[in-house]
């Protein structure tokens, strides 16, 4: 991500440019694991299954 900032944006927009990347992140972090919470989507391999045990959606 940063090698893509430095390379990619202009100077004076690199912080425009971080936040508009992490908002993007997280939210599709968040809709990710709405889709595989209620089995919209299954995937074949979870390499970190305990990562994601949170209380979310009690």
């Amino acid at each position: 991500m940063s090698v893509l900032l430095i390379l990619t944006v202009p100077r004076n927009k690199i912080r425009e440019a971080f936040v508009i990347f992490s908002f993007k992140q997280m939210e599709t972090w968040f809709l990710g694991l709405v889709v595989v919470y209620y089995n919209l989507l299954e995937y074949p391999v979870r390499e970190f299954a305990d990562v994601a045990k949170n209380s979310f959606f009690v």
